[in-house]
């Protein structure tokens, strides 16, 4: 129960720093929240978190920020499915490894919010500027997951339990 509600917080954070209103331009400079704290679930939690999780939070995004339903549910899912096929190799790198590797992972999410507003006709920024949220993503991800695994550990939130 307390794994659950600690999970479900992460995430709801997550969400909240995505959609919460920011200026036009500072607005540019949002990392992925949400979707570093499902990397690091998906990592971390190996079976307790699986793809299922990834998605209802990538929906629960969608609803949240209006966007095309399912759009971040699909994109979540698809990287929770990659780090579970992965999981292994994954385990065993260092945290500078997985952080070069986790940016293929925001990449992946930028592009595909870009190309997604373009079949929805919404107005893109430049690709340059798309790429602030991946660095800044890439930056914070050493950070975060620091973060959670000491709390994890602080609240004994492993698989055994």
């Amino acid at each position: 129960m307390k794994k659950t509600l600690f999970i479900s917080f992460t995430i709801l954070l997550g969400i909240i720093l995505d959609i919460m209103p920011l200026g036009k331009y500072l607005a540019l400079f949002r990392p992925y929240w949400t979707l570093m704290i499902v990397i690091f679930w998906a990592l971390y939690l190996r079976n307790s978190f699986g793809i299922g999780s990834a998605w209802l939070a990538g929906l629960i995004l969608d609803i949240s920020k209006n966007y095309l339903l399912g759009a971040h549910g699909f994109i979540f899912a698809l990287t929770a499915y990659l780090i579970k096929r992965n999981y292994h190799w994954l385990r065993e790198l260092s945290i500078v490894e997985q952080s070069l590797l986790v940016v293929s992972l925001f990449a992946f999410q930028g592009l595909a919010v870009i190309v997604m507003n373009g079949f929805l006709n919404i107005p893109n920024v430049h690709v340059a500027l798309a790429a602030i949220p991946i660095i800044l993503s890439s930056i914070l991800w050493p950070l975060l997951s620091g973060l959670l695994s000491e709390l994890s550990f602080m609240l004994q939130i492993d698989e055994k339990k």
